[in-house]
């Protein structure tokens, strides 16, 4: 084949402004204009989160960094200032979420897994930003982990199930084997469940296991839900007084294999040679073994294929006019269907992108009615930046043209062809990998080691060209005979911004094409990309200007805000808001004025999660003849766009979780162990009893049970004002806004002080308590607890004058309640409090002799900053596990080169 350009001025757009034609195109002018603006308005945010590990049990820690990025040169982003992370079940219910402050789109953070959320199953994290849910959930970042109870004892559930499908639905029998950490049976023992469908929970049913410790379960269910997810959740009693949770899903069953075709640019066309893409999804949503051949009207066999890798592969057909194409496929099973393929179009346009070498072979080929010596454009572009825009004459049958390589940058690079009157009737994915990410080299200063020993490791980071860089990096090291990694099934940061964050749909396996160890990986990537699609935006809605929606801008900071009006909700101009903070462990006091229309803000709030705001309002004039509310903070709904496939390996999660019940049998040794919700609890009972009887639920109280006074919240509701309820207490004295405490001598003539006034845990300063009081309405009391005599003794001299403990009614998130006209109670979700990841450090003898050191995360750092010379250091120590430890690196420089290495060394 002879090597020509079949374009006429190919052009690198470095910037969009830089266009220069050798003739006047202003359709297309106006086509980059449009996707300038786009670019401009609509800039693309992805996120990455490198976790410590893979799986984990309930007790432990998620520990994971964050990275948020503007898609258009990968570089970290400035605009959102806040990342969401939520941890939800596989029946899509939020169990926990965070609120992290990005630092120039760095956050780092851990996730508690608290017992009395959480459960043995599937679970999915994911992270975003507001700005993010304009374009849709699937923008945001995933990640599928398995988690399992070390805590409650372990229960490992095989389950089987079958459908039996007719016409009035379909019936589902499953069953589910219980077993124990060692692998032996619950035989006989009572289990209660119950079955959700479509997200509609069902009554609840109860079992026995058999002898051989298998549940039955069948259920009908009728046709218009026989495609929904079923789950099953189940809780087994191993023995009186104990019981373990864990949940099922049961995926939309189909009896084979569900097979789809695409043809190369989108579109068959008679008579031109096209190559088609297809995937075979199994019902548990992997990649399907198939083979099969095409029939054309049912006749003679024309080409054979099998699937490939992931259930994907390609074969190459010239269709006829008129003519219909079936693929008959075997399956798995020795199954035989028949699927039809897309018909083709009379007459049309086909496009094919191949690379060749140190290029791009572009072709296209055009119907005999369609070589006109009009011409089509083919643009090229990555996240965002044109790479490459060109037109040709279609003055034969195909034209081809060769592009060199250098002029893409690493990614996913998106070509459409563009018709005579630009209309786009063509689209190709291809990957470009100039493998320009950064270098990471590890030096460790032994060859090998010992337990408990130290570990010191030289890090250093280049670019493509070997120069040193300064970036971000966060490092994990995890034990290898305790969790086990399978490499292709990481979420890596390169597979993460690279791949996935830019196409639709579920990757098997994402990190499979980034591993070297995968020699075909670039043929299976490319086949990947000919049957997913690209997700950022249509060039049609471009040229229509049909835009999305911005409902949620950049979110950069925390906010409180709200309308001041009269009674009746007439707008208020330039009344006065206050803000008080009674969280935080230290009092905040804001101003502001309303504007025109009555709104207010208090903006740049660093307030942490379950602080305890009020907001006070009055017109101009100090009149508190207004009306205050506030705006809450609702969730952003989005919809889990897949649900997880795959399962971790059950002997490895088998494995880990015997070893995380040792390491936290040994914590339980030591006292070290703090999620003890499993724990028995009627040891405590008969005192539980007696506080209860002096103390008031969700009190902060520090000397619970010992309260001189306990006023309960029924004396408050004959009340409107909190401190009208506190007048003819003996022993109290109410003035000015201050509670003083008779008995120690203290009053409103006396120089001993007020009492200090303790609300939901916060210590009040004097100074604003008046206030704070004043505001408060009787209604939103749940009680108060008065220390008067010794038991002021606990809170130090800050109680020498005595204590009132208030507690108020506890809402639900974001919780809002008005207490009066003018003032409103209100509890944001605010920054979630990180901790820092713990590591011992064996430097004494002291040290060495302690209790065994079983941990799977040996150490942690989310926050490893190279310096100039693209140098840092690592310093740690070994725990008791021997074998291979892996050191996993992830991060990315001050330019958008990312890096991700993965190391071992050996511990003896």
């Amino acid at each position: 084949m002879k090597k020509t350009t079949g374009f006429i001025a190919p052009i690198l757009l470095i910037a969009l402004t830089a266009i220069a034609f050798k003739y006047k195109n202003d359709q297309l002018e106006k086509l980059f204009s449009r996707l300038e603006r786009f670019n401009k308005e609509y800039p693309q945010e992805k996120v990455h989160l490198q976790l410590d590990k893979p799986y984990y049990s309930v007790g432990e820690d998620i520990w994971l960094k964050a990275y948020v990025v503007n898609a258009e040169r990968n570089v970290l982003s400035d605009q959102s200032k806040i990342l969401y992370v939520d941890l939800l079940d596989d029946r899509d219910s939020v169990k926990q979420t965070l609120l992290l402050p990005l630092a120039n789109g760095l956050a780092d953070a851990n996730i508690h897994l608290n017992d009395s959320l959480l459960s043995t199953g599937k679970y999915h994290l994911f992270a975003y930003s507001k700005w993010m849910n304009n374009f849709g959930s699937e923008s945001f970042f995933r990640k599928d982990i398995s988690i399992v109870n070390a805590l409650r004892g372990a229960v490992s559930g095989d389950m089987q199930y079958k459908a039996v499908v007719n016409d009035k639905g379909k019936t589902i029998t499953s069953e589910i084997l219980f077993k124990d950490e060692n692998g032996s049976t619950y035989a006989n023992k009572p289990v209660t469940y119950t079955i959700s469908i479509g997200g509609k929970k069902l009554g609840e049913v109860k079992g026995t296991t058999d002898a051989s410790g298998k549940l039955v379960i069948s259920k009908d269910i009728k046709d218009e839900l026989k495609d929904a997810n079923v789950v099953i959740s189940t809780t087994l009693a191993p023995q009186p007084g104990k019981s373990i949770s864990q949940n099922f899903v049961i995926k939309p069953l189909a009896s084979v294999a569900d097979v789809q075709f695409f043809p190369e640019g989108g579109t068959l066309v008679a008579g031109l040679r096209t190559k088609l893409g297809f995937k075979a999804i199994k019902p548990d949503g992997l990649g399907g073994n198939v083979s099969g051949f095409i029939t054309e009207d049912g006749g003679a066999r024309l080409v054979d294929f099998k699937s490939d890798h992931a259930g994907m592969g390609t074969f190459a057909l010239q269709p006829s006019a008129g003519k219909n194409y079936t693929a008959v496929i075997t399956h798995e099973d020795g199954s035989v269907k028949r699927y039809a393929l897309p018909k083709a179009a009379a007459s049309g346009y086909v496009l094919n992108v191949n690379r060749m070498g140190d290029s791009i072979a572009v072709r296209i080929s055009a119907s005999a009615g369609l070589i006109d010596n009009r011409e089509v454009t083919i643009v090229a572009q990555s996240n965002g930046l044109v790479q490459f825009a060109g037109h040709t004459k279609m003055d034969r049958a195909s034209n081809v043209s060769y592009i060199p390589l250098k002029k893409f940058q690493s990614g996913i690079t998106q070509f459409t062809l563009f018709a005579p009157d630009m209309a786009p009737i063509a689209e190709r994915l291809i990957f470009v990998d100039h493998n320009d990410q950064l270098s990471t080299e590890i030096k460790p200063d032994k060859l090998t080691y010992t337990k408990r020993s130290k570990v010191d490791l030289d890090l250093t980071l280049t670019d493509a060209l070997g120069q040193p860089v300064v970036g971000s990096f966060s490092v994990s090291v995890t034990d290898e005979g305790k969790v086990k990694q399978d490499e292709n099934d990481e979420t890596s940061i390169l597979s993460n911004l690279l791949l996935t964050s830019d196409i639709r749909g579920h990757i098997e396996k994402p990190n499979y094409y980034f591993n070297p160890a995968n020699p075909e990986r670039g043929k299976h990537l490319d086949q990947l990309l000919l049957t997913q699609g690209w997700r950022r935006f249509s060039w049609t809605n471009l040229q229509s200007g049909q835009l999305p929606a911005i409902k949620h801008p950049h979110e950069k900071s925390l906010t409180v805000s709200g309308l001041v009006t009269t009674f009746s909700g007439k707008p208020i101009p330039k009344g006065k808001v206050s803000l008080f903070s009674l969280g935080n462990g230290f009092p905040m006091m804001m101003d502001t004025v309303a504007d025109y229309n009555g709104r207010y803000a208090f903006e740049g709030l660093n307030i942490s999660d379950s602080a305890k705001l009020i907001v006070r309002a009055t017109n101009a004039k100090d009149r508190a003849t207004v009306k205050v509310t506030i705006e809450p903070k609702k969730r952003i709904p989005f919809i889990n766009p897949d649900h997880s496939v795959g399962q971790v390996a059950d002997n490895s999660l088998a494995d880990y979780l015997k070893n995380t019940q040792q390491h936290f049998t040994e914590l339980g040794k030591w006292g070290l162990m703090k999620n003890t919700t499993a724990l028995a609890e009627v040891k405590i009972k008969a005192k539980r009893d007696y506080i209860a009887e002096k103390t008031i639920p969700h009190s902060a109280n520090l000397d619970p049970g010992h309260a001189d006074y306990v006023l309960k919240k029924d004396r408050f509701e004959r009340y409107t004002r909190f401190l009208d309820a506190m007048y003819g207490l003996a022993g109290i004295e109410v003035k000015a806004g201050k509670l003083f405490n008779l008995r120690v001598g203290g009053s409103s003539l006396s120089s001993n002080g007020a009492m200090l006034i303790v609300i939901d845990g916060a210590q009040i300063p004097e100074a604003v308590a008046p206030e704070v009081l004043q505001s408060l309405n009787a209604g939103d009391i749940l009680g108060v607890e008065l220390l008067i005599g010794g038991s002021r003794a606990i809170y130090g001299q800050a109680g020498n004058a005595g204590v009132a403990v208030i507690t108020t009614k506890r809402g639900g998130e974001d919780n809002v309640y008005v207490p009066s006209l003018n003032v409103a109670h209100y509890t944001p979700r605010g920054y979630t409090p990180t901790k820092q990841f713990y590591a011992p450090a064996y430097d004494t003898a002291a040290e060495q002799s302690k209790m065994s050191d079983l941990r799977s995360t040996i150490y942690w750092d989310p926050n490893v900053v190279t310096d100039d010379a693209g140098k840092a250091k690592l310093s740690f120590y070994n725990a008791d596990g021997t074998g291979n430890y892996r050191v996993t690196l992830e991060g990315i420089d001050t330019h958008g080169k990312l890096a991700r290495k993965v190391y071992t060394y050996m511990v003896n």
